[in-house]
């Protein structure tokens, strides 16, 4: 049997001690793995495991590559890795951090070495992506030893995949899914339903567009659910700040679902980026049979299956007036909510629940 080592971000561990009732969107189909490979080894990152490196990582960090050796090499964890014959990473950051050890144990023995993407690209060069020297040199030595990338949208996709098309055969597609037996709830009617919610910490969201949004809509409740903002900042006396974090496990997966199911609609302005902000969010709304209005960028990770006015809402116009007037008159459109509820969590539950992405997992690390 096939050893395996799951790379992850600190937090993970913490989180699967405590057996809590959780979605499992975002261990990247672990429970599934260690139910058929009992023998799966998990690695997480851990603040000043190792101070020798720690200098290292603050000049290389200074170019803004995401390197990490003071929080992931130790003589344990590399041995772990060395004696895997799958090395699956769900941080980019971490896959690039370890690439020049896994060169060296490919030499003496097949080692398949898969990560998530998750904006890394975008991350490392911005706007700039491929154009900077001293980044290739890391990337391109990165894209030699990966032996697949996983891009959970179609968008950033195809953009990487034009940019280095010497390794695109490297490059997979396979869209983030979410745990919609989790998720998944009794629909509540729209207009039972009280408010809006705005959730997440991801840099792409556009905070201060939806503070300006919500304070342009004073007859309607707002909640956001965001450590990324401050009670000191101007909020109207319609918005509820509510401090949110996953990595630092403030609200439960459960609380989450309960602001979901209960709000009218949520709302996702974010930055026109390549990166695919706001994606699980959506995603999980959705399943709950709430609706979502998200801002149309060149990083929306699916517009073939995601479609404006039919399961979801698309704001092509980003200004707050836009915002506002769409809010207005979609948020008391009942049967209009009702309908893109419907066809919202048919979509998720059919092509975007976490079983398919278990088995495209599968299919990708053993063949």
């Amino acid at each position: 049997m096939k050893q395996i080592a799951y790379i992850y971000k600190s937090g993970r561990v913490e989180r699967l001690e405590e057996n809590t009732v959780h979605a499992k969107e975002f261990y990247y189909s672990l429970e599934y793995f260690q139910n058929k490979y009992p023998n799966l080894r998990v690695i997480e990152d851990k603040e000043g495991l190792n101070k020798r490196y720690v200098f290292i990582d603050k000049v290389l960090q200074k170019f803004k590559l995401p390197i990490h050796l003071s929080k992931i090499i130790s003589k344990k964890n590399l041995e772990i890795i060395k004696n895997s014959d799958i090395v699956f990473s769900t941080n980019p950051g971490l896959a690039i951090t370890l690439s020049p050890f896994i060169r060296i144990y490919k030499k003496k023995k097949t080692i398949k070495f898969v990560t998530i993407n998750s904006g890394i690209f975008t991350n490392i060069y911005d706007l700039k992506i491929g154009k900077n020297t001293i980044k290739n040199f890391f990337v391109n030595q990165f894209l030699k030893v990966v032996d697949n990338i996983i891009f959970t949208s179609k968008s950033e996709h195809k953009e990487i995949s034009n940019i280095f098309k010497d390794f695109n055969s490297k490059f997979v597609y396979q869209s983030f899914s979410v745990d919609a037996d989790f998720w998944d709830t009794t629909i509540i009617k729209s207009q039972n339903k009280e408010g809006i919610l705005f959730i997440g910490n991801n840099r792409n969201r556009d905070f201060s567009k939806a503070i300006e949004i919500a304070n342009s809509c004073p007859d309607i409740e707002f909640k956001f659910v965001t450590s990324q903002i401050n009670e000191s900042e101007q909020l109207g006396k319609n918005i509820t700040l509510i401090k949110g974090d996953w990595n630092q496990n403030i609200l439960s997966d459960l609380e989450i679902k309960e602001l979901y199911k209960n709000s009218r609609l949520v709302f996702l302005p974010v930055e026109d980026t390549l990166v695919a902000s706001g994606q699980s969010v959506a995603m999980q709304s959705m399943a709950t049979g709430t609706p979502v209005i998200i801002s149309e960028t060149s990083g929306f990770w699916d517009y073939e299956n995601f479609i404006d006015g039919t399961n979801i809402f698309l704001q092509e116009d980003d200004s707050v007036d836009a915002w506002v007037n769409r809010i207005n008159k979609i948020y008391n459109d009942y049967d209009l909510l009702d309908q893109i509820s419907k066809n919202g969590h048919e979509l998720i539950n059919n092509n975007f629940n976490l079983s398919i992405f278990n088995q495209k997992l599968e299919e990708l690390l053993y063949n």
